[in-house]
């Protein structure tokens, strides 16, 4: 943006080469290195295939999300979630003890299964993503080129008559402990192998929804004679991941969420109205 209102203003543009970041695992936390990472990845496995097994066994005969042998098509609905509720919804969220990423994680949660699996008692799950750049030693420097991001799936139990901040502090819950006791670490490091085993095992689907919460972003709303007026993220659904995927990014105090959605899994009518429960959840939320 900043180039591009120079060249607006007809002023000379200047080009630097940005380093690129080195791997992740060599900046982890020494306890997340070596020997000692290969252990943390094998609790983590085993917590994870824990997970697995009691899903399974908790859900036989229940609806589960539907697996898509052959390629899936995409949608993208994008919303935007006005200043007039972002705020009050994310002060309700600190009186509550939970973070906003928990609070719209539960409130998505809550709407699938409402829409997807008529309000049905039922574990669920979420994908959550952690930002490793501040926890890695000695911290990246903001010009480094390279993405340290873990993804991280979270099982709760989920209802249509749920309480709301009883489900968000529960997720709440359990990603801080997940995340204080480094599992961001362990799920980065298995990151490549697992998805390359899922894509040739082409036979699971990983949960009903996932949000990634990029917060606030360092772009200006002007920038000389450009304005700024939305910022939007799409992410990619695929066969084997959540029937509601979303990116939400925090811009001049409002939220731009943007969903995606196969239209194996749902049609449009479908997907605006759990989008719009979403919302009405939020409104509800703060009363």
């Amino acid at each position: 943006m900043t180039i591009c209102a120079s060249l607006a203003d007809g002023m000379p543009v200047s080009v630097s080469k940005l380093p690129l970041a080195p791997a992740a695992e060599s900046r982890f936390p020494a306890s997340f290195r070596g020997w000692r990472l290969s252990l943390q990845i094998m609790r983590f496995a085993l917590a994870q295939m824990a997970d697995e097994i009691s899903y399974r066994f908790q859900t036989i005969g229940r609806r589960t999300p539907p697996f898509h042998k052959d390629a899936a098509r995409g949608h993208i609905l994008p919303v935007h979630i006005p200043a007039e509720l972002v705020e009050p919804f994310a002060q309700r969220a600190r009186r509550e003890g939970v973070t906003l990423n928990s609070a719209l994680n539960a409130a998505l949660l809550l709407s699938v299964n409402r829409h997807l699996y008529a309000g049905e008692k039922l574990p669920m799950r979420t994908f959550s993503f952690a930002d490793l750049r501040p926890h890695v030693e000695p911290p990246l420097h903001a010009e480094n080129l390279g993405v340290y991001i873990s993804m991280l799936r979270y099982t709760v139990d989920v209802g249509g008559s749920f309480e709301f901040w009883s489900l968000a502090r529960n997720l709440h819950n359990k990603i801080y402990a997940s995340l204080k006791s480094g599992e961001k670490f362990a799920a980065s490091a298995l990151s490549k192998s697992l998805l390359t085993m899922l894509t040739k095992l082409d036979s699971v689907r990983l949960c009903a929804s996932a949000l990634n919460l990029h917060g606030t972003l360092p772009v200006r709303t002007n920038y000389g004679k450009i304005k700024v007026l939305a910022i939007h993220g799409f992410v990619s659904p695929h066969a084997f991941g959540p029937e509601m995927a979303s990116q939400a990014q925090l811009f001049n105090d409002q939220l731009f969420w943007d969903f995606a959605y196969l239209e194996e899994d749902m049609n449009q009518d479908t997907a605006k109205a759990i989008v719009g429960e979403v919302e009405e959840i939020m409104k509800s939320a703060v009363k």
